[in-house]
């Protein structure tokens, strides 16, 4: 029998005796299951975690934040179970996905849509959860990843300890969830944390003229000047000047002390300026 052909009798209808028909309320934002606990924050690394006893079942009525994140919840499940997944339909309002064995007999299947008119609320709508073709197909050593799935799951880490080396969490995952992550996927998932997180570095630069317009709007006395590029019209340099410390240099020794430390992930170089005051305290630029 053709792939196509057994899809539509068996799977794609519906009609199997094994299809569990889910229908999930509106308001449902948790698991219908009273005895299993999913955290919205961290329900991703606690469904993979090495020991959980979660199971794709239990996430019937949790209320996913759009397809991308079921998605990456169906990522999570096919590095957990093994399974390798085929997606039959894949948008913004409806996800189906069946065994990539369904052609051997397999009748996994699971089908989440999002409710009329709010794509940010995306339920599992029917789920046939066992797999008949045997045990586990992929390999730990070439998990299925991406680097958004890398990201959503040390997201928490890295806003705790923005500074951790993409071989650190490399090792986590490993320990965690039996993963073989590779150097490239830990530090494009730690750089796609660092932007949702803290911003663009280089969209960064597109502010600072807002920024020094702000300055001398709202703390009078103030003094900044920028340099552009005139050929490229880029970001060469910028000298701010606080009005109180300005004004505080009036009253230090006739001396002044320049530092500079380079700011990482950029070739630029933060200066600053100190003085001593006649009782010994330290403005600093």
């Amino acid at each position: 029998m053709k792939l196509k052909d057994f899809l539509l009798e068996n799977v794609i209808d519906g009609s199997s005796a094994l299809s569990t028909n889910v229908s999930i309320p509106s308001s449902s934002v948790q698991c219908l299951d009273a005895n299993i606990v999913v955290h919205r924050k961290s329900y991703l690394k606690d469904f993979m975690k090495n020991g959980s006893t979660l199971k794709i079942s239990d996430f019937t009525g949790f209320c996913f934040e759009g397809a991308t994140e079921f998605r990456q919840f169906l990522m999570a499940y096919q590095n957990k179970s093994g399974h390798d997944l085929q997606f039959l339909k894949n948008s913004a309002t409806r996800i189906t996905a069946i065994c990539s064995s369904s052609s051997s007999g397999c009748l996994f299947k699971v089908h989440a849509s999002s409710d009329v008119g709010q794509l940010s609320r995306f339920f599992i709508r029917n789920l046939i959860a066992d797999h008949s073709c045997g045990g586990g197909l992929t390999n730990s050593n070439k998990p299925a990843l991406s680097s958004e799935f890398v990201k959503s799951l040390i997201i928490d880490e890295i806003r705790d300890r923005p500074n951790k080396k993409p071989k650190d969490i490399m090792a986590d995952f490993r320990r965690e969830f039996n993963l073989t992550l590779s150097y490239r996927y830990a530090y494009k998932g730690k750089q796609l944390a660092l932007t949702e997180l803290y911003g663009d570095d280089a969209m960064s630069y597109n502010d600072l003229s807002w920024y020094l317009g702000a300055l001398q709007t709202h703390n009078p006395g103030s003094y900044v000047a920028m340099d552009v590029d005139s050929s490229t019209n880029q970001f060469e340099r910028v000298f701010v000047g606080f009005g109180a410390c300005i004004l505080g240099f009036k009253y230090c020794r006739p001396m002044i002390f320049l530092d500079g430390t380079y700011l990482k992930g950029r070739p630029r170089v933060l200066m600053g300026a100190t003085a001593k005051n006649g009782n010994q305290g330290i403005i600093l630029y």
